[in-house]
């Protein structure tokens, strides 16, 4: 007998058993539960894709983030999905983090490019510095260590800004997959369709925070 013939076997005499015992106990339908379980069969089961079970980890690795104005999380993958690094919005080493010692403000003029709509202080927003996005974290984590980004694939948790596509441009990264669309994505946009990168966001529009 062979070792598929075996399991199969296996796998009937463990159905017979649940038959036997729960089908007066527990009725019908948990009886046909229970044989799928046995039997490996999950017909109501999605199997997410790729983009989706990475994007998906992404709140679990922002927990470790330190600013909470976006406890952003960051994944590197290659072409075959496996994993390059991870990285989360937080203070460069030795200095003080947002969760520690408060936010550090800066003013920006939100993307106009072809200043269609002209100077208006609703465009101004506050942005913290303090800590560096979850984005650029993995790349210089993975320059650190001495790993090349070339061709490789970023789930992050919104549109990345202007910084942090510049450095993915720069690294090598030719696709990005974004959980929500952040506020101001003209940056990011643009230095990507410049750079050859592919950009897909997979849920809404994340509105600013002030």
């Amino acid at each position: 007998m062979s070792l598929l013939e075996a399991q199969e076997r296996l796998r009937q005499q463990h159905l017979e058993w649940f038959r036997n015992h729960y089908k007066e106990q527990f009725g019908e339908s948990t009886l046909r539960e229970q044989e799928e379980l046995v039997s490996g069969v999950e017909p109501n089961h999605q199997r997410p894709d790729w983009d989706l079970y990475y994007v998906n980890m992404l709140p679990q690795i922002g927990m470790r983030a330190t600013c909470n104005r976006g406890r952003s999380g960051c994944i590197i993958t290659d072409q075959e999905h496996h994993i390059i690094m991870t990285g989360y919005v937080g203070a460069p080493p030795g200095m003080p983090h947002c969760d520690e010692v408060g936010h550090k403000y800066e003013w920006r003029l939100d993307y106009d490019p072809f200043g269609a709509t002209g100077f208006d202080l609703d465009d101004m927003h506050r942005h913290c510095i303090r800590t560096t996005h979850a984005e650029s974290n993995s790349i210089y984590s993975a320059a650190k260590k001495g790993i090349a980004l070339e061709n490789s694939i970023l789930y992050c948790t919104m549109t990345p800004c202007q910084r942090c596509a510049e450095a993915i441009v720069q690294s090598g990264i030719k696709r990005v997959v974004t959980a929500r669309e952040y506020h101001d994505t003209a940056p990011a946009v643009e230095y990507f369709k410049q750079g050859g990168v592919e950009l897909l966001t997979v849920g809404g529009k994340i509105e600013y925070k002030a």
